[in-house]
């Protein structure tokens, strides 16, 4: 992307100015081309963070199942508690 497109796209006011005159701006085909660009970067970047954010979940419902297990709490106490299946908690008691 051209330095001045992705540094005005990158602003806050250039970016809701960029979208509002999405038709016009997307005339010029390098400008299209730099727009759908910075689009598809910044949809995976919220991709990987979103990944990221939810395996954190998963290994966080993992933990705290390992601790209940360890307290001797039943598995339906833990599936409540974790929304892990009874089949995943026995799993972790192997």
């Amino acid at each position: 992307m051209e330095p001045r497109i992705k540094e005005f796209v990158d602003s806050d006011a250039g970016a809701a100015q960029f979208v509002a005159r999405y038709d016009e701006a997307t005339a010029i085909p390098s400008v299209r081309q730099s727009y759908e660009e910075w689009v598809l970067a910044d949809f995976r970047e919220r991709s990987m963070l979103q990944g990221a954010r939810d395996e954190g979940k998963a290994e966080a419902r993992v933990a705290v199942a390992k601790n209940a297990i360890a307290m001797k709490m039943p598995i339906s106490q833990i599936e409540q508690l974790t929304g892990l299946t009874g089949a995943q908690i026995e799993e972790l008691q192997e």
